[in-house]
């Protein structure tokens, strides 16, 4: 940094090093103690150069600060953080959700006769698409129909409007949508810029994809470029951006990637522990969810109604995401599960 000052002001400045005088007597420097001057010829010059600032930090002091570290808990050690093959399973499945019908009038209900002509119906206008529907279900007052799908393919199908008939034996019905798209119909746009709002990105991503929605991440404002979660809902754009590797936003052509859902975590609600559930657990002990104190037959348990973990110590519950060790396990599920995972 250039700073320009008048020659009788340099002199002034000369001077007062000479005499060994602080500089702060003349009004023109704030402290010769935080600048270091290059020579005493330069002074003489029109201008001089800073070469370095120092700035003086408030002192921090360590010993009053409290804080709790997860590692130091006695089970931290004793647990085995490997992955299980039920616990790989039950992390990579990303299930799609089901899509619900039910008719307008609300006094008219379902009958399995009715359900498999609309089933065949439906069917009979999707023929492009094979194994339309894993299988269906109906709810125990039968005024609602939940039709499953398998694959990416399928499912998409289930979302577009066209693909179901116009009615259900002459009754109007309503399709309602799941209001989230799963990880398997999801892209990540790398670099945005942050300074897009979330409507000139989804103008500039639907002019090539039509089917495309988005989902903005928080991040901090000093960051000038975010990540992009973009939900399709037909498989054909899913494909054409996912084998295309780049997608243009703001005259940008970023890079495309996969959207790889955060894994889940086994945790049993018996034992508190990993990898497997309640059903296969083969402790003795059951454990309070709130306080993670022991229960016994003998006694009824009164809880304090103060959570704490048993695994990590701290002050959450066992199944909190705030958990280090549950940290731990989703790292380990992304390391190992991701680089081979393939969607359906």
């Amino acid at each position: 940094m250039i700073v320009q000052l008048p020659t009788s002001t340099v002199v002034a400045e000369a001077e007062a090093i000479h005499s060994n005088t602080p500089a702060i007597r003349n009004g023109t420097l704030t402290s010769l103690s935080q600048t270091s001057v290059l020579s005493e010829t330069e002074l003489y010059d029109n201008s001089f150069q800073i070469v370095e600032q120092r700035h003086r930090r408030k002192r921090v002091d360590r010993h009053t600060e409290q804080y709790y570290d997860a590692r130091n808990s006695p089970r931290f050690s004793s647990l085995n953080l490997n992955l299980t093959r039920e616990a790989e399973r039950y992390a990579c499945q990303f299930t799609f959700p089901p899509i619900k019908i039910f008719y307008t009038d609300d006094n008219v209900t379902f009958s399995d006769h009715i359900v498999r002509n609309f089933i065949s119906n439906l069917k009979s206008l999707n023929n492009g698409c094979t194994d339309l529907l894993s299988f269906w279900r109906l709810s125990s007052n039968k005024k609602n129909l939940y039709l499953f799908a398998d694959d990416r393919e399928s499912f998409s199908r289930l979302l577009v409007d066209r693909a179901y008939p116009k009615d259900i034996c002459g009754q109007a019905y309503h399709v309602n949508y799941p209001k989230r798209i799963p990880p398997p119909l999801c892209l990540l746009a790398i670099g945005v810029p942050t300074y897009l709002t979330e409507e000139e990105i989804i103008m500039d991503i639907r002019s090539q994809y039509s089917s495309a929605s988005v989902v903005l991440f928080d991040s901090p404002q000093s960051v000038r470029s975010r990540n992009v979660k973009i939900h399709f809902r037909l498989s054909e754009e899913y494909s054409k951006c996912l084998q295309n590797g780049y997608i243009y936003i703001n005259h940008q052509k970023l890079t495309i990637k996969r959207y790889l859902g955060t894994p889940r975590v086994m945790i049993c609600n018996k034992c508190h522990g990993f990898g497997h559930f309640r059903s296969k657990c083969v402790s003795k002990v059951e454990y309070c969810s709130v306080c993670s104190e022991e229960k016994s037959d003998s006694s009824p348990h009164q809880c304090p109604n103060f959570e704490k973990c048993r695994n990590c110590g701290s002050t959450h519950r066992y199944s909190d995401t705030r958990c280090l060790l549950i940290k731990i396990k989703i790292k380990l599920s992304c390391m190992q599960i991701h680089p081979r995972l393939q969607y359906p």
